[in-house]
């Protein structure tokens, strides 16, 4: 648990209307009822009884990009969720981040190197040029 940095939770729906394809009766005297859209797959099978069974297939892509946006006086982090089905309705997002502070070191060793520009002949902040 101690290495998800992120979660992102998304709540969405997906609701509309197809038109039968096809309907054809089987070899087990069911009716079958064909429905195809460009995202969406479905058969219903009716049975003699009347018993009717739903099979179904969704794909589509969800489509998240998050950006880091810079104002003068604080960072703020924009999501945005996108879907190529039209019938597809984003309901809610939850965004989790777990923020870790990096703690400073107390001791290091590094290179320093600094320049100047010295004027001959002149003496400022106490200093003696040669």
């Amino acid at each position: 648990m101690d290495g998800i940095k992120e979660l992102i939770q998304i709540n969405a729906s997906v609701s509309g209307q197809l038109s039968a394809a096809k309907g054809e009766i089987d070899s087990l005297k069911r009716m079958v009822t064909y429905y195809q859209g460009r995202y969406f797959t479905a058969t219903t099978r009716v049975d003699t009884i009347g018993r009717s069974t739903l099979t179904y297939n969704y794909n589509t892509t969800l489509d998240v990009v998050a950006e880091q946006k810079r104002t003068f006086f604080n960072d703020y982090l924009v999501t945005h969720i996108t879907s190529p089905d039209s019938n597809m309705v984003i309901n809610h997002v939850e965004h989790f981040r777990r923020v870790t502070p990096i703690k400073p070191r107390r001791f290091g060793i590094g290179i320093q190197a600094g320049g100047g520009i010295i004027f001959l002949g002149c003496r400022r902040f106490g200093l003696v040029v040669f």
